[in-house]
């Protein structure tokens, strides 16, 4: 059984505590208590402490761009009550309509796993007093009125013809700019590629 962890809303794990991570590759619309229907992602983390292995779900709000951690409610010590737990956690996931994949965590490079953690909320250091300001400071977009023909201004656009050094330094930034949304979409491409295999055979 999985509760609502009020304490905290993250986990600033060191890479070596990290033992499986699992991630949604779909976006279903999900509505928490005290939050709105949005796209949510989810993560399970099983990562080392003192006492033995232990097991979070996060759920990730795209819209308001928060975080919800829920905590197994039991200690996952034994190997055996850690699998139940790991399956309890699958099935929390999957009955709220996510897909869930196993990233194999353990068996990426250093470099992509200090990567993989970088781009995903659950390991950002945020306290839930920092979390709760960030949506008293989210402003609700209001759709702007259609403007009138007979209103509209057309303002004529010059595009002035960028110089050569300009463009080659450009294209040697964009190179250097890591996009975390185009690495993580190579894992949800991959899962579906190998549930698309399971399915065939």
């Amino acid at each position: 059984m999985f509760e609502l962890c009020k304490q905290k809303c993250s986990l600033p794990l060191e890479r070596e505590r990290v033992i499986r991570l699992m991630m949604s590759f779909n976006e279903p619309m999900i509505a928490p208590p005290s939050h709105h229907v949005q796209p949510t992602h989810a993560y399970i983390c099983i990562f080392k402490e003192d006492a033995g292995p232990s097991i979070y779900i996060y759920l990730y709000l795209t819209t308001e761009k928060v975080g919800l951690l829920y905590r197994y409610a039991e200690e996952p010590s034994a190997s055996k009550a850690s699998q139940t737990a790991e399956d309890d956690a699958v099935q929390f996931a999957e009955d709220m309509g996510f897909l869930m994949d196993d990233l194999r965590f353990d068996e990426l490079l250093i470099p992509q796993q200090e990567k993989l953690l970088a781009t995903i909320p659950l390991f950002t250091p945020v306290t839930p007093d920092i979390q709760e300001e960030m949506l008293e400071e989210t402003v609700e977009v209001v759709p702007e009125e259609p403007v009138k023909a007979s209103e509209a201004v057309v303002e004529e656009t010059v595009i002035e013809e960028q110089p050569e050094e300009e463009k080659e330094l450009e294209q040697k930034t964009e190179e250097k700019i890591w996009e975390p949304e185009r690495f993580l979409s190579k894992f949800r491409m991959r899962a579906a590629a190998e549930r698309l295999k399971k399915n065939k055979v």
